[in-house]
Parts: C-alpha cells; sequence; structure tokens
C-alpha cells in the first residue's frame, strides 16, 4: 500500500483500509485535501510493479467479476465497486492529478488493495427501525439491537476482510467484543433469520 507523491501538494486524509458497504456496494472515500484550493480529478489507473513498470497481467476488478461495475466520481475520488462476484483479494490504483489556473502541477497515485470475503445478497428489505449496534462499557465492546423475539447471526471483520467473530442465535442486548482489537477499522453485520442484514463500520482507536 503506497502513495506515490509528485510536485504535489494534495493528499488523502483516510487510510485505504476506510472502506464500508453500501447494499451490495463497495465504497472507498479517500477523502482529499488540498490546502491551496487547486483543482483536483481523481481516475482509477492501472497499478505499477517492479521498476514502476505496468503489471502486464493486471485486469481491473470488474473484467474478472462478470455483471459487476467498477467506477471513481472524478470529482471527490470515491471509488465503488458494485455486486462483485467473486471472493478475493483486490488491488486498485486511484490517481489524483492537481491542477492550477488550468495547469497541471502534480499528481498523487494510490495503490490500495481490498479484500472481498464476504457478498452481501443487495439491499434487501427495510431494517426495522430497532436494529444495529450501539458502544459498550469497553471501546471494543460493541450491544447489539434487534426487535423483540428476533435472533441474529453476527460476524465481525478486521479491515484485511478477516473475521473476527462469528456467532449465531444472538438476541437484543448481545455484547460483542472485538477478540485481539488493535487501533484500526472493523466491519460488524448482523444478519437476521428472514435475511435481513445490517452493518456498521466501527473505527478503534
Amino acid at each position: 500500500i503506497t502513495d506515490v507523491k509528485i510536485l504535489s501538494g494534495s493528499l488523502f486524509q483516510n487510510l485505504q483500509t476506510e472502506v464500508d458497504w453500501i447494499g451490495n456496494t463497495l465504497v472507498h472515500t479517500p477523502q482529499p485535501g488540498e490546502p491551496d484550493q487547486d483543482s483536483l480529478v481523481f481516475e482509477l489507473v492501472q497499478p505499477l510493479g517492479t521498476g514502476c513498470a505496468p503489471i502486464a497481467t493486471y485486469s481491473m476488478p470488474d473484467q474478472i467479476n462478470a455483471g459487476s461495475v467498477l467506477a471513481i466520481d472524478p470529482n471527490n475520488g470515491e471509488v465503488t465497486f458494485t455486486a462483485p462476484s467473486l471472493l478475493g483479494m483486490y488491488v486498485i490504483a486511484i490517481r489524483c492529478t492537481e491542477y492550477r489556473n488550468g495547469t497541471m502541477i502534480g499528481q498523487v497515485t494510490r495503490d490500495m488493495s481490498f479484500c472481498i470475503s464476504m457478498i452481501p445478497d443487495g439491499i434487501g428489505e427495510a431494517m426495522p427501525t430497532v436494529i444495529g449496534f450501539v458502544p459498550g462499557s469497553a471501546q471494543n465492546e460493541f450491544v447489539l439491537l434487534l426487535p423483540p423475539g428476533t435472533t441474529a447471526h453476527v460476524e465481525v471483520f478486521d479491515a484485511t476482510g478477516r473475521k473476527l467473530v462469528d456467532r449465531s442465535g444472538c438476541g437484543s442486548g448481545t455484547s460483542v467484543v472485538v477478540p485481539f482489537a488493535t487501533a484500526g477499522s472493523y466491519l460488524l453485520k448482523a444478519t437476521t433469520a428472514a435475511g435481513q442484514f445490517f452493518t456498521l463500520k466501527a473505527t478503534i482507536r
């Protein structure tokens, strides 16, 4: 995971590990910062290999996932990967080009990798109003909230996609503790027997 800067004051304020699911779409928002108020334009480019040479065998994630769409917002750099169909580790590169008075004055290229360890079924039904996670008494503890009489399957993943918690039959009020938690981002997911699911991106500092 690298940031390569060329004569540029722009930077990415969010880490490459800051990703989230919205329905069946993986989202990464780099949240760029530009102290000089120059214009920034974002694009997806081919990652480079040894000696900064293009990787001849590289394919974009949507080129090997039938029916998926990989896109980037050129204005803010937000990357979306919609409807992935294959589990695995993927690598992309985001290039930010900086312009001042119409003249390019620098670039920042960020390589990032992300792991698809689960594929949500889709947006699904609207969730009940009382479902989710709230902070517990410890920094790495969260409490599950569900409607009365409902149970859920709870999973917790770290930023690399490694599953840390896998519990079934959890009712409202269940304490969910992220084991061996170090500073970073974690994804908590609760899925009910009816197939409804709720995800929460939590940051432990």
